[in-house]
């Protein structure tokens, strides 16, 4: 077979003597010994001129930055030495833009004969194979020898850009059509001390739910027990309701409700584990409203086929990362939703409803921060040179604030009755949100300068 080895990493010179670089050397002649043919694309063949470069019998591609990157950088550069700045933007915007211009020659050697796939090794920004294997239409094998994001958070001090590269490195993992990984290199643990391995044994959910319910009084308390994050055991459903009953059991016509219980937004949020059709919840419900349970007080009922509920809530469920099952801001979030439930014949079911949330999320604020002294080894030389010792100076302290939120949605199921087949569904939900995640990617609006979802 033919293969692209396609290495972006303008810190590993192929023909050096790094680890790295022994790494890729080696690969590189097993597919050969296997009777593969191998073309290395690489940004830099040798570190140093007075290195004598290591033999390999494979063709090279010797792909430098051009010289717009180079002087985009060196711009960038000396734009952070006249401010006094030590930054690691410039060395983060020549892997973007190396990513970006090699694509167009890449697609030109190999347009006419393509490889039968490209094998690239995983670096920070190494968005090219994916664009390339577009351009080709072949597949991309990724390798990845370490969660690459996190590593340089943890043991370089982080990115420039935020959270760029952890996208970048989420959408090529996404995009390829492979990944391929050793156990050891996620043997490691995140810069928030979390275990990175998750090929394991665990228990997702144990659930234990005990209610009572008598003439004008009810209540409910729920255990969840699970090893996601170590051996748990948890409170996460308990309350307390006085109610006006109706004819129809479980339906009161009002019904008055304090503890912790489900946020009465939509239809996903409120169904219970036992009966969803999935797994897992879906991305949307699990961003807005994480862990579905949430402390506060609540008004609910019905009457024939109309359903209501209007509850004021902490607005901190206990699966948001910020304060689970607490709240930073006397302000309450207001949740409601008005529907239906109706049967049309004996046969057919329609149940809908809409729903809205009005609250205050809540900006962390920052301690004040005392003067420092700096050292980047810019060139890894282990030697301190002139330019790499930075002055810091220390920042005041930042006061908390809060913010708005809001959220609506809309949800509509139709079910029909087929003898002796059992219940056909049909099932949509809607959301539109602003600033209301609070799992998946955390709104801050205060932090970014604009609404997020």
């Amino acid at each position: 077979m033919k293969i692209l080895y396609l290495c972006t990493d303008l810190g590993i010179p192929v023909l050096g003597h790094k680890g790295a670089s022994v790494h890729v050397r080696s690969l590189v002649t097993a597919f050969v010994r296997a009777g593969h043919s191998v073309v290395l694309a690489s940004p830099l063949l040798s570190k140093s001129p007075w290195e004598v470069p290591a033999k390999l019998d494979v063709s090279l591609l010797h792909l430098p930055p051009s010289a717009d990157t180079v002087n985009a950088v060196l711009a960038l550069k000396a734009f952070n030495e006249m401010l006094d700045v030590a930054s690691p933007l410039p060395g983060e915007l020549r892997r973007i833009l190396y990513n970006q211009e090699i694509v167009t020659p890449l697609k030109r050697r190999f347009d006419k004969d393509p490889p039968d796939f490209i094998y690239e090794r995983a670096s920070l920004y190494s968005t090219a194979g994916v664009a390339l294997s577009r351009e080709l239409n072949v597949p991309l094998l990724v390798e990845l020898n370490a969660p690459l994001a996190v590593e340089h958070s943890t043991y370089y001090g982080g990115t420039g850009l935020g959270g760029l590269a952890a996208q970048a490195e989420r959408w090529t993992l996404v995009q390829a059509d492979a990944v391929l990984y050793r156990q050891s290199s996620l043997d490691e643990v995140s810069a928030t001390g979390e275990p990175l391995n998750e090929t394991r044994f665990l228990v997702r959910r144990a659930r234990l739910r005990v209610e009572a319910d008598y003439r004008f009084v009810a209540g409910a308390i729920e255990f969840d027990g699970n090893t996601v994050k170590g051996y748990q055991a948890r409170l996460i459903g308990a309350e307390a309701s006085v109610k006006w009953p109706s004819a129809r059991p479980g339906l009161p016509y009002l019904q008055l409700t304090i503890g912790s219980f489900k946020t009465p937004f939509g239809y996903e949020v409120i169904q219970s584990d036992r009966e969803r059709l999935f797994l897992e919840r879906s991305n949307a419900e699990r961003a807005l409203f994480a862990g579905e349970y949430d402390l506060g007080i609540r008004l609910s009922g019905g009457w024939r086929f109309l359903r209501y509920a209007a509850a004021a809530m902490n607005g901190d469920p206990i699966g948001e990362k910020a304060f689970p099952g607490r709240d930073p801001n006397e302000s309450k979030d207001l949740v409601g939703r008005l529907g239906v439930d109706l049967r049309m014949g004996s046969l057919v079911g329609l149940a809908g409803g809409f729903s809205a949330l009005w609250g205050s999320g809540f900006h962390k604020g920052s301690p004040s921060t005392k003067d420092q002294l700096v050292w980047r080894d810019t060139n890894e030389n282990g030697v301190v040179d002139a330019g790499e010792i930075q002055a810091i100076t220390g920042s005041q302290a930042v006061p908390s604030q809060s913010f708005s939120r809001y959220g609506i949605g809309g949800d509509l199921r139709l079910t029909f009755t087929l003898p002796a087949l059992g219940e056909l569904l049909f099932y949509g939900e809607i959301y539109w949100a602003s600033n209301l995640d609070r799992a998946l990617r955390p709104s801050d609006p205060v932090a970014t300068g604009r609404d997020l979802r």
